[in-house]
């Protein structure tokens, strides 16, 4: 009975896969757990960034700073001061790091980025005083239920801090992430993009000693034809260099027809 109810599911999904590819087809109805996660292998990490990477920074001039990991938290930077509409992002919002497999093509040195800039400039350039970029690599791999590793990501978060205007304030400009290694499995599909809500872009400081702050949200997605599971990693990063990890989380959403 067991036997019947797997290849009845088995049969069932590939009807509802009619249009995939047909080797796609055929290895769903000859090997089903293929196309399952083991959410227990999930590996998220910090790792050192090669120094060909620590030179890689985004809308602002390169120098060399240290960066103390720590800051404030999400529920601070929901608070903020009623000055914080005197403090914003100029540049992107939301930006695609990998479609279709693939990093998403960008002219170098020109990746998306946010800012966190005094209200009312149209440019960082004309500011001074700023250190970095500092540089975070980030590892991301999870592997199916037969230990096959089906995929497999690196990815760089990056920013420029303590941008001065007119003597004072600790602002930032080049905050960005993007894929530096892309590893996915044949029948997975992994898509990745980053963003910055204009809500979290805000002044931790005061009206004479603004300190800017953002939130850079990194959502990702794995699937296959029976699983699909999206991640979220998110950091609060401040105009004085120092940045948070806040809590991730991933949510599952399987295809598995309970087999």
């Amino acid at each position: 009975m067991k036997k019947f109810s797997l290849a009845a599911a088995v049969l069932l999904l590939c009807s509802a896969f009619a249009g995939a590819e047909p080797d796609l087809q055929q290895k769903l109805a000859e090997d089903p757990q293929y196309f399952k996660l083991d959410n227990s292998s999930v590996i998220r990490e910090t790792l050192p960034v090669p120094e060909q990477l620590r030179s890689k920074g985004i809308g602002a001039p390169e120098a060399a700073s240290a960066v103390t990991k720590g800051g404030i938290s999400i529920s601070e930077v929901s608070m903020g001061l009623d000055t914080a509409d005197q403090i914003v992002n100029i540049a992107s919002k939301v930006w695609d790091l990998i479609n279709h497999n693939q990093p998403v093509s960008k002219v170098p040195n020109k990746m998306p980025y946010a800012t966190a800039i005094p209200k009312g400039l149209d440019t960082w350039t004309v500011m001074t005083g700023w250190q970095g970029p500092f540089s975070l690599l980030k590892h991301f791999a999870v592997k199916n239920v037969y230990g096959v590793k089906v995929a497999d990501v690196q990815y760089l978060v990056s920013y420029t801090h303590h941008g001065v205007y007119k003597g004072k304030g600790q602002y930032l400009t080049g905050v960005t992430a993007e894929p530096v290694s892309v590893k996915i499995a044949w029948g997975w599909t992994l898509k990745m993009k980053a963003s910055v809500d204009d809500s979290t872009v805000i002044n931790i400081g005061t009206v004479s000693r603004p300190k800017a702050a953002l939130r850079l949200v990194v959502n990702y997605s794995v699937s296959s034809m029976l699983n699909h599971v999206e991640y979220t990693d998110s950091y609060i990063i401040q105009g004085d260099g120092r940045y948070k990890e806040e809590e991730n989380h991933a949510e599952t959403q399987g295809m598995d027809a309970g087999y």
